[in-house]
């Protein structure tokens, strides 16, 4: 490789972005799982173990190689945050060492790498992908995406054409942590033109052209059934305006990344941000037109890295595809790009007016350092961070939906159930016009009853049962939830004990039969829902129906074999085993 890490001073450059992202991103250390973290690590650990993390190309993500990052984890931490959140840091600071070496790569100026690596070390808008652990799809993706960026540049420099398999093998790797990555197969070929280097040109236009066409062809059933649908929904005319306005949005969260939001539910929407949009969108196109057009490299590379890294994220906001249309997590690789053109006009305005960039510089560090800071002080409290949120967005249900269960968790039962009753009432559930199916609607609706009905259940269902069943019944109303089925069976099981002594339980016939029924179609909208397997067991032992409830059991161990439920699931095997004197494997 053109750098050498092993040199002294390349050494303490890198000191200085690693002790810089150790101060700021230390309290991440503390931080707990938050959202979807635990159902996320669990769904990709699963599609690992059942090999289907390869082959489920057809659905709304494909992202492989995050599922084998998760496993990893999983096996190292099981499901303890601080060894996630690790990683998180350990990825991003990887990312800023491989922007400094772009950044070398490209000018031979350790003073342009240095500001690149440290600006995107602390740059604002990277807390929500460094901190929530189900956003880590930016970490891995810009990884692999710097890494074959780094060998095709290394490629163009010096004819290495083992640079140039890697730049291809590594360009593979990142269009399966994110789609995004695929924007490398038109950035690559792209760079060389503007390099100037014909053949190389044609070569890497050809190869990566292949490749395009490969993932797309994979990726069909999710452009077919989501994307196209989505513009078809808006119009073609409303549909190219709301993505002009997406730009405009992520270039004024690209040149001000402060005041941080979890949950982006509109875009702006007055005449001074659409013209702002507009000017953007015009501006930008201009300069790459003049760019690609007069071959000017450095300025082709920072607007197309940016323009195209942009594009999957634009899409978002169509609908179909995300809970809200735009993110701040989306511009962790394009940033990349802001970064680097941020240390090369530094460096070259250093060389006329010294003091005065000196001066910004540092005020530009010490805003993004505190801003970040700040912000992931908020990320190691849910009750924090979906306060925030609520006070950001109040109009969105789900961000209040988790101020709730967040607020719950802490033992705020009433101010948990005022939450949850907020939500029903909300305008939006998701984002504003990111929805276009409306059995999505009422699908959350139900899940907001279903949590109220467990809320009553487990704080009041001794002096006030009826409660939890109302809620159950109301949130099968709004929709055919598997978990209020759930919920509503684990209300007539209960209802049906009767304790006549300390040791002796009795089960009335009818509420037990009720649950059952609950507990199968629980299953029939879920057909992998170990808890309702593991309750039909229950009652199967019950009711002295041991070869079903063996079945059932079984089922459970099948289901999730790492879970507390399935190690209860085998000791009532080793019951049943012993009550009805034969082997069960």
């Amino acid at each position: 490789m053109l750098i050498n890490l092993s040199k002294k001073r390349n050494i303490f450059l890198l000191g200085l972005i690693f002790l810089a992202i150790l101060y700021i991103y230390f309290p991440l250390l503390k931080a707990p799982l938050v959202w979807d973290d635990e159902k996320i690590i669990t769904q990709e650990i699963n599609a690992v173990r059942n090999y289907s993390f390869f082959t489920r190309w057809g659905g709304k993500y494909y992202r492989p190689v995050v599922s084998l990052f998760f496993l990893i984890d999983q096996f190292m931490w099981h499901y303890n945050p601080l060894g996630y959140h690790l990683t998180n840091i350990l990825l991003h600071f990887c990312n800023c060492v491989l922007l400094f070496v772009l950044a070398q790569l490209l000018w031979e100026n350790k003073t342009v790498a240095l500001m690149a690596g440290i600006f995107f070390a602390l740059y604002p808008v990277h807390t929500e992908s460094v901190s929530w652990i189900a956003g880590r799809t930016d970490l891995i993706c810009g990884l692999f995406f710097l890494l074959s960026f780094i060998n095709f540049v290394y490629y163009l420099k010096y004819k290495d054409k083992r640079a140039f398999l890697m730049a291809f093998l590594f360009a593979v790797f990142s269009a399966g942590a994110k789609e995004i990555g695929m924007t490398l197969f038109i950035l690559c070929p792209l760079y060389a033109f503007l390099t100037e280097k014909k053949r190389i040109y044609l070569y890497s236009l050809f190869v990566f052209f292949i490749l395009g066409i490969v993932y797309l062809y994979l990726r069909q059933s999710a452009i077919t059934t989501i994307i196209l649908p989505a513009i078809k929904h808006h119009g073609l005319t409303n549909s190219i305006f709301l993505a002009i306005k997406a730009y405009g949005f992520y270039m004024y969260k690209t040149l001000f990344p402060f005041r941080l939001n979890f949950f982006i539910g509109k875009l702006p929407d007055n005449i001074l941000f659409n013209f702002f949009s507009i000017i953007t969108m015009a501006l930008i196109l201009y300069l790459g037109i003049y760019a690609f057009f007069k071959r000017k490299t450095n300025l082709g590379l920072i607007i197309f890295w940016w323009l195209l890294t942009l594009a999957p994220a634009v899409c978002v906001v169509w609908g179909g595809l995300g809970a809200t249309p735009v993110a701040e997590r989306y511009l962790y690789i394009p940033s990349m790009g802001f970064c680097l053109f941020l240390g090369y006009i530094m460096q070259k305005a250093f060389l006329r007016k010294p003091k005065l960039v000196s001066v910004l510089v540092l005020a530009i560090l010490l805003s993004f350092g505190w801003t970040t800071y700040k912000r992931h002080l908020i990320w190691t409290d849910n009750v924090k961070l979906w306060e925030d949120t609520v006070k950001k967005s109040p109009e969105f249900g789900l961000p209040r939906h988790w101020y709730g269960i967040s607020l719950y968790k802490e033992g705020k039962v009433t101010e948990a159930i005022k939450q949850f009753k907020k939500t029903l009432n909300m305008p939006f559930f998701l984002g504003k016009e990111v929805s276009i199916n409306e059995d999505k609607i009422k699908l959350y609706k139900a899940v907001v009853a279903t949590g109220l009905g467990s809320i009553y259940g487990k704080t009041y269902f001794k002096t006030r049962p009826e409660l939890a069943k109302e809620w159950y019944e109301k949130a099968i109303e709004y929709y055919p939830y598997y978990q209020a089925y759930y919920g509503l069976g684990v209300w007539y099981f209960e209802r049906a004990k009767k304790i006549i002594s300390h040791n002796k339980i009795i089960f009335d016939d009818k509420l037990l039969k009720k649950a059952r029924h609950n507990f199968q179609m629980a299953l029939k909208l879920n057909k992998k829902y170990q808890p309702a397997y593991y309750q039909m067991g229950i009652i199967c032992w019950i009711t002295a129906d041991y070869p079903r409830a063996k079945k059932y059991f079984i089922k459970v161990i099948e289901s999730n074999p790492g879970t507390e439920l399935a190690s209860h699931a085998a000791e009532w095997l080793e019951k049943i085993r012993k009550k009805t004197h034969e082997g069960i494997l």
